[in-house]
């Protein structure tokens, strides 16, 4: 067998140079680009914008603390939180008395008298918590009465 040449024109020749040449320009655009991204990257912004430091402005910061009083800020707390506290007890007291009426309703029997007794020192127990000093007096004549009446 004989050996068969690959002849080459020179019409390929000259498609195989352009191809290489494109290829060799396509390679150094890419290889610019890259280099120009990697030294963006190193040198930071300074390259990118340089601009001049803004002028700052130093304002005074003031407190809250420095406007209110501490004395006015505490006496408003504490009567916010005791007209609450005396609207939750007051709430309490009206529950505990309708339950009171509900239970005497419910079970008609002679130790009712007992139990109203001591659900009438609960309720009085109640109204002494809202710094009534008179049911204080009351609830104590009440639950221990003098030997002399």
């Amino acid at each position: 067998m004989a050996e068969q040449k690959i002849i080459v024109t020179d019409d390929a020749a000259l498609i195989r140079r352009s191809q290489n040449i494109r290829l060799y320009g396509v390679v150094a655009v890419m290889s610019v680009v890259i280099v120009t991204l990697v030294v963006m990257l190193v040198n930071g912004p300074s390259l990118t914008k340089t601009s001049k430091p803004a002028a700052s402005y130093k304002a005074p910061i003031t407190s809250g603390a420095s406007r209110l009083d501490p004395k006015e800020m505490w006496a408003e707390k504490f009567t916010t939180e005791h007209e609450l506290q005396a609207k939750r007890l007051a709430a309490m007291e009206k529950m505990l008395q309708t339950l009171v009426k509900i239970n005497e309703q419910a079970v008609p029997t002679a130790s009712t008298s007992l139990n109203q007794n001591h659900l009438q020192g609960m309720v009085q127990q109640l109204s002494f918590n809202s710094n009534n000093s008179q049911a204080k007096i009351e609830f104590q004549l009440q639950q221990f009465p003098s030997k002399s009446r």
